[in-house]
């Protein structure tokens, strides 16, 4: 769901900037070019990575509930704009540039 959120997002963005592109579930659709942002997001991953680190510092820390309650959130809310922003920058710079940032590392 938080990869959804972040395509959708993303895409505003790239209207923004201007990037023609079109929206398919979760791939976007360049001219000459497909990005499947599912298999280049490591969204989801990094979205449960990153709520159990919080959670486990918070209870190591022996912080009350309330911080459990500000911080999830919060860390949630980082891990998908992080997520918008690289999704968003990458499809750009390709668009622009042709420089494919979403693809990793030659292997």
């Amino acid at each position: 769901m938080a990869a959804f959120g972040a395509v959708n997002t993303s895409s505003a963005l790239l209207d923004w900037l201007r990037v023609t592109h079109v929206l398919e579930g979760n791939t976007l659709l360049l001219p000459g070019k497909t990005l499947l942002v599912e298999e280049a997001c490591s969204g989801i991953n990094s979205f449960i990575l990153c709520n159990a680190f919080c959670l486990f510092w918070i209870l190591w820390q022996r912080r009350t509930l309330g911080w459990l309650w500000l911080a999830m959130p919060a860390t949630s809310l980082f891990v998908v704009l992080g997520n918008v922003i690289r999704i968003t920058a990458g499809t750009a710079a390709y668009y622009y540039w042709q420089v494919n940032l979403l693809s990793g590392w030659p292997a």
